[in-house]
């Protein structure tokens, strides 16, 4: 593994071998693993064996060695160009951090749970989560203590409360939380650095180890890398949204006992990232690169239909957050619609119906609306007789966008797992008479996304008449 240099300005991680779960502790290196070590060294002649005499042992220096088995942490290009990276942007406030290659933040993620989750354990998540982050957790039978947001993301008073507050008869209190601070997916938020802070002071006060999943480092604001002082935030970065999401390939930095614990499970659980993917990236931000690649570009193509970008102070551009063609937008603290945040989107010419509502993001893909349900006349028969009218109507509302041809992420997708007996809105205690739904503007180009919002409009207007 990559290490940080030493470095007598700057604290040592402290001991945070009580967050590693049984399985994590029971890990026994895999001795034909760390052989390949040794194999790798100049001059070596191995009779090893164990590998098979591959073409690839042919072809020129800078393939040969990554289409073989390699070793665990992954390539060590690659793991110092990671330690470039985020001694760059990051900073980490400690000085034996270390980084440990991964095949993507999925697989990434997935043994990050078994690293520090037991069966049974809550872990503390933000209101909306992203349903593969909630699938490698739910079989081990944990569940989300879900935490309020707001549009930068976690509120501080409600982790801090949630934490203050639990209740012993549910469990031990929760000693993770997971969060995306840049371009949360699916909420669209980021963290400014003052809300950050205030939530790693937390994370020490009540000893939380800390999840960062963050695919979008074009993100100028501080990262919480940069005010860990402990080591207890463990970061997941991607090259799937600079390079190829098919790339599989990302990386952890974090403290060198937990770094060593996950390279017993690589070990065992995927050996190696792929070769392939290793030997394309390392290119790529190589010298002989063509481009030279050695910075991460932002997002491009559709942002100001969504409202990135650079803004006069309290401006409503034509263009923000939904195309103003179609809707009236107004800015939320100019209404008195409860709970909205950001900018509400109104039918044109009348603001008597409050359509959607939604924070433009600062980074990322993704826009959250938050759709009011609760001002369109069928959901309001609907509620009369049904026990979850909520649930209930977003399912034919996507259904009537999909038969018109726009496709949206309907937001039960990313509900938190919280038990069976938390299925109903009413019980998870979402907000009466309002549904939630995603938009991606990665994905089309920019006269598909301008007719997609048109049709969006359309059956908006159609069904809220």
């Amino acid at each position: 593994m990559s290490s940080a240099s030493s470095s007598t300005s700057l604290p040592k991680a402290i001991d945070l071998t009580h967050h590693l779960s049984l399985t994590a502790r029971s890990r026994q290196p895999s001795p034909l693993k760390d052989i390949i070590h040794y194999m790798s060294l100049p001059g070596m002649i191995s009779l090893a064996g164990d590998v098979p005499l591959h073409p690839s042992s042919s072809t020129p220096y800078a393939l040969a060695p990554l289409m073989q088995y390699s070793a665990s942490p992954g390539h060590q290009a690659l793991r110092d160009f990671a330690m470039e990276l985020t001694a760059k942007l990051h900073k980490p406030a400690y000085s034996d951090y270390t980084t440990l290659l991964n095949n993507g933040s999925t697989d990434g993620w997935n043994k990050l749970t078994t690293l520090l989750l037991e069966r049974g354990d809550y872990i503390l998540v933000e209101e909306q989560i992203y349903p593969s982050a909630q699938a490698a957790f739910v079989p081990l039978g944990c569940k989300g203590e879900v935490v309020g947001v707001d549009g930068e993301g976690v509120v501080p008073e409600l982790l801090e409360a949630a934490l203050v507050n639990w209740d012993e008869k549910k469990g031990r209190r929760p000693h993770v939380i997971y969060l995306v601070p840049v371009g949360q997916n699916p909420l669209g938020s980021t963290m400014r650095r003052e809300r950050r802070k205030a939530v790693y002071d937390i994370c020490v006060k009540y000893a939380p180890a800390h999840v960062d999943v963050d695919a979008f480092v074009e993100s100028m604001e501080k990262s919480f890398m940069s005010l860990d002082y402990q080591g207890r935030v463990i970061r997941m970065e991607t090259f799937s949204k600079t390079i190829a999401p098919g790339s599989r390939l990302g990386w952890f930095t974090c403290n060198s006992v937990f770094a060593e614990r996950l390279l017993r499970g690589t070990e065992v659980q995927t050996q190696h990232p792929s070769g392939f993917s290793q030997v394309s990236s390392e290119y790529i931000f190589s010298a002989d690169s063509p481009g030279n690649h050695r910075s991460v570009a932002p997002p491009v193509g559709n942002q100001r239909i969504f409202g990135m970008g650079h803004q006069p102070e309290g401006a409503i551009p034509s263009a923000q957050g939904l195309d103003a063609t179609h809707f009236d937008l107004v800015p939320a603290d100019q209404t008195d619609i409860p709970g909205a945040l950001g900018v509400v989107a109104f039918a044109k010419n009348d603001r008597s119906k409050p359509l959607l509502s939604f924070v433009p993001p600062r980074g990322g893909m993704f826009l959250w609306c938050n759709v009011h349900y609760s001002s369109n006349p069928a959901f309001i028969k609907l509620a009369e007789t049904s026990d979850d009218p909520e649930s209930d109507y977003e399912r034919t509302f996507w259904q009537t966008l999909a038969d018109d041809l726009v496709l949206v992420t309907p937001g039960w997708y990313y509900q938190p797992w919280m038990g069976d007996e938390f299925r109903s809105t009413k019980s998870r205690e979402g907000k009466p008479g309002m549904g939630h739904f995603r938009l991606a503007f990665s994905y089309e180009g920019k006269a598909d996304m301008e007719e997609g919002i048109k049709r969006l409009a359309d059956v908006m207007h159609r069904e809220w008449a």
